[in-house]
């Protein structure tokens, strides 16, 4: 068999399945006739059968977590603020859940970065009101102060 620059290819080229002329390469479109040739031919080396469109299989999706009172959720906030410790605060979510330990682990990940977010959220929410109304104060008494010292002078 020959390319289609004349060169001599082994059977183990693919060719064209419009034609049947063999190409090497990572060429799309067929020199002799022109035609879009298979996207999913890799290497010189691979045969056409091979070439066949593999299916990727799915990314498994991780189990919904059990939603959480909220009164495990304060528990779970409050043993995380009192010992940082991750493990007892898992030992909450088991003992009223009775589910395993990663998904005991999951949920306080998940309470931790709910809880973390609303603080985030909150503390970007305060007004600048009270910070101007000092810096006025402020600079009213310094003028304040300036204007008597110089009516005294």
């Amino acid at each position: 068999m020959t390319s289609q620059s004349g060169e001599s290819l082994p059977p183990t080229f693919p060719a064209c399945p419009h034609c049947g002329a063999r190409y090497a390469g990572n060429a799309t479109t067929c020199n002799s006739c022109g035609k879009l040739l298979p996207i999913s031919y890799t290497g010189p080396t691979q045969r056409l059968e091979q070439a066949r469109p593999t299916l990727v299989p799915a990314q498994p999706t991780a189990p919904a977590l059990p939603p959480v009172d909220p009164a495990t959720e304060q528990a779970i906030l409050a043993e995380l603020e009192r010992t940082g410790n991750h493990g007892e605060a898992a030992r909450i979510v088991i003992d009223a859940y009775q589910c395993h330990w990663d998904v005991a682990l999951q949920i306080v990940e998940t309470i931790e970065q709910r809880h973390a977010a609303a603080q985030a959220s909150a503390a970007g929410q305060r007004s600048p009101l009270p910070i101007l109304i000092a810096i006025c104060a402020v600079v009213l008494i310094v003028l304040l102060i300036f204007l008597l010292l110089r009516a005294l002078a």
